[in-house]
Protein backbone atom coordinates (compact mmCIF):
# COMPACT_ATOMS: atom_id res chain seq x y z
CA UNK A 1 0.00 0.00 0.00
CA UNK A 2 1.66 3.24 -1.04
CA UNK A 3 0.32 7.17 -0.92
CA UNK A 4 -1.70 8.06 -3.43
CA UNK A 5 -2.86 11.60 -4.72
CA UNK A 6 -6.36 13.15 -3.65
CA UNK A 7 -6.59 11.78 -0.31
CA UNK A 8 -6.25 7.82 -1.10
CA UNK A 9 -4.21 4.84 -0.55
CA UNK A 10 -2.73 2.49 -3.59
CA UNK A 11 -3.73 -0.89 -2.66
CA UNK A 12 -2.66 -4.40 -4.60
CA UNK A 13 -5.48 -6.80 -4.48
CA UNK A 14 -4.19 -10.34 -3.02
CA UNK A 15 -5.07 -13.40 -4.78
CA UNK A 16 -8.47 -14.88 -4.22
CA UNK A 17 -9.39 -11.86 -2.56
CA UNK A 18 -12.83 -10.47 -3.05
CA UNK A 19 -13.76 -6.87 -3.19
CA UNK A 20 -16.47 -7.30 -0.58
CA UNK A 21 -12.97 -8.30 1.86
CA UNK A 22 -11.17 -5.45 0.75
CA UNK A 23 -14.09 -3.23 1.83
CA UNK A 24 -14.69 -4.55 5.12
CA UNK A 25 -10.36 -4.28 5.66
CA UNK A 26 -10.70 -0.79 4.92
CA UNK A 27 -13.88 -0.27 6.28
CA UNK A 28 -15.75 1.42 3.66
CA UNK A 29 -18.32 0.55 1.71
CA UNK A 30 -18.28 -1.26 -1.69
CA UNK A 31 -19.88 1.49 -3.24
CA UNK A 32 -17.51 3.94 -2.20
CA UNK A 33 -14.39 1.24 -3.17
CA UNK A 34 -16.33 1.04 -6.54
CA UNK A 35 -16.76 4.78 -7.00
CA UNK A 36 -13.03 5.37 -6.23
CA UNK A 37 -12.48 3.19 -8.90
CA UNK A 38 -14.68 3.67 -12.01
CA UNK A 39 -12.53 1.34 -14.27
CA UNK A 40 -12.81 -1.73 -11.94
CA UNK A 41 -14.87 -4.89 -13.00
CA UNK A 42 -16.36 -6.18 -9.51
CA UNK A 43 -16.59 -9.68 -12.00
CA UNK A 44 -13.18 -9.49 -12.86
CA UNK A 45 -10.71 -8.23 -10.96
CA UNK A 46 -7.26 -10.01 -10.43
CA UNK A 47 -4.70 -10.63 -8.16
CA UNK A 48 -2.22 -7.87 -8.62
CA UNK A 49 -4.52 -5.13 -9.91
CA UNK A 50 -3.72 -1.70 -7.83
CA UNK A 51 -7.10 -0.05 -6.94
CA UNK A 52 -6.99 3.17 -4.48
CA UNK A 53 -8.92 3.52 -1.07
CA UNK A 54 -10.28 6.21 -0.01
CA UNK A 55 -9.21 7.53 2.71
CA UNK A 56 -10.64 10.22 4.42
CA UNK A 57 -9.83 8.39 7.69
CA UNK A 58 -6.71 10.21 7.33
CA UNK A 59 -8.29 12.64 9.76
CA UNK A 60 -8.13 9.18 12.02
CA UNK A 61 -4.47 9.21 12.24
CA UNK A 62 -3.44 8.99 15.83
CA UNK A 63 0.13 8.01 17.41
CA UNK A 64 -0.15 4.85 20.00
CA UNK A 65 2.82 4.04 21.92
CA UNK A 66 3.68 0.24 22.32
CA UNK A 67 3.16 -1.64 25.78
CA UNK A 68 6.78 -2.54 27.04
CA UNK A 69 6.25 -6.69 25.13
CA UNK A 70 4.57 -5.31 22.60
CA UNK A 71 5.98 -5.75 18.81
CA UNK A 72 5.06 -5.37 15.29
CA UNK A 73 2.61 -7.86 14.78
CA UNK A 74 0.69 -7.09 18.35
CA UNK A 75 0.31 -3.70 16.80
CA UNK A 76 -1.52 -5.26 13.18
CA UNK A 77 -3.33 -7.40 14.95
CA UNK A 78 -4.67 -4.48 17.71
CA UNK A 79 -5.19 -2.02 14.83
CA UNK A 80 -6.38 -4.60 11.82
CA UNK A 81 -3.29 -3.34 10.00
CA UNK A 82 -1.59 -4.93 7.23
CA UNK A 83 2.28 -4.56 7.02
CA UNK A 84 2.52 -2.33 3.92
CA UNK A 85 -0.19 0.05 5.70
CA UNK A 86 1.91 -0.02 8.81
CA UNK A 87 4.60 1.43 6.67
CA UNK A 88 3.24 3.76 4.75
CA UNK A 89 1.67 5.09 8.09
CA UNK A 90 5.20 4.96 9.66
CA UNK A 91 8.01 5.49 6.68
CA UNK A 92 10.84 6.43 8.75
CA UNK A 93 10.84 3.33 11.35
CA UNK A 94 12.15 -0.19 10.99
CA UNK A 95 9.01 -2.57 11.94
CA UNK A 96 11.46 -5.49 12.42
CA UNK A 97 13.23 -3.11 14.93
CA UNK A 98 10.29 -1.60 16.80
CA UNK A 99 10.82 -1.47 21.07
CA UNK A 100 8.59 -1.20 24.12
CA UNK A 101 7.37 2.50 24.85
CA UNK A 102 8.30 3.72 21.12
CA UNK A 103 5.62 5.81 19.44
CA UNK A 104 3.81 4.46 15.89
CA UNK A 105 1.30 6.11 13.83
CA UNK A 106 -2.13 4.24 13.82
CA UNK A 107 -5.68 4.48 12.56
CA UNK A 108 -8.18 5.45 15.35
CA UNK A 109 -10.95 3.20 14.98
CA UNK A 110 -13.83 4.57 12.96
CA UNK A 111 -16.51 5.71 15.08
CA UNK A 112 -20.17 4.54 14.40
CA UNK A 113 -19.30 3.23 10.58
CA UNK A 114 -18.22 6.93 10.16
CA UNK A 115 -15.06 9.11 9.48
CA UNK A 116 -14.73 13.14 9.11
CA UNK A 117 -14.14 15.40 6.16
CA UNK A 118 -14.42 18.71 5.04
CA UNK A 119 -16.37 20.21 2.07
CA UNK A 120 -14.11 21.51 -0.70
CA UNK A 121 -14.16 24.34 -2.35
CA UNK A 122 -16.41 23.93 -5.65
CA UNK A 123 -18.51 21.41 -3.68
CA UNK A 124 -21.87 20.92 -2.96
CA UNK A 125 -24.06 18.21 -0.88
CA UNK A 126 -23.80 16.32 -4.17
CA UNK A 127 -20.40 16.63 -5.39
CA UNK A 128 -19.13 15.56 -1.76
CA UNK A 129 -21.28 12.66 -1.59
CA UNK A 130 -19.97 11.47 -5.36
CA UNK A 131 -16.83 12.31 -4.07
CA UNK A 132 -17.09 9.62 -0.83
CA UNK A 133 -18.83 7.51 -2.91
CA UNK A 134 -21.98 7.69 -0.63
CA UNK A 135 -25.38 9.21 -1.63
CA UNK A 136 -26.60 12.64 -0.91
CA UNK A 137 -28.67 10.94 2.14
CA UNK A 138 -26.15 9.24 3.49
CA UNK A 139 -24.53 12.61 4.09
CA UNK A 140 -27.58 13.78 5.69
CA UNK A 141 -28.55 10.80 7.91
CA UNK A 142 -24.87 11.46 9.06
CA UNK A 143 -24.99 14.51 9.62
CA UNK A 144 -28.35 15.01 10.83
CA UNK A 145 -27.87 18.63 12.10
CA UNK A 146 -26.92 20.07 8.55
CA UNK A 147 -29.61 20.68 6.09
CA UNK A 148 -28.45 20.51 2.17
CA UNK A 149 -27.94 24.53 2.09
CA UNK A 150 -25.62 23.96 4.71
CA UNK A 151 -22.72 21.99 2.56
CA UNK A 152 -20.39 24.82 1.95
CA UNK A 153 -16.56 25.01 1.63
CA UNK A 154 -15.35 24.33 4.87
CA UNK A 155 -17.27 23.02 7.20
CA UNK A 156 -16.60 19.84 8.45
CA UNK A 157 -18.98 16.97 8.45
CA UNK A 158 -19.48 12.93 9.17
CA UNK A 159 -18.88 10.83 6.31
CA UNK A 160 -20.67 7.30 6.32
CA UNK A 161 -18.06 4.21 5.38
CA UNK A 162 -20.91 1.90 4.81
CA UNK A 163 -23.75 2.83 2.83
CA UNK A 164 -27.18 3.37 5.00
Amino acid sequence: MGQCPNDFFCYTIKKEETLEAISKKHKIGIDALLAANPYLDPANHIAGQTIVIPLCMQSQLQCYTLGEDEGLFDVLRKFSMDLKMFCTLNPDLNPLALKGGQRVNIWNPVENGRCWDTVRQGEDIVKTAKRHGVRPIALLGANENLRPSDYVPGIKIKIPLIQS
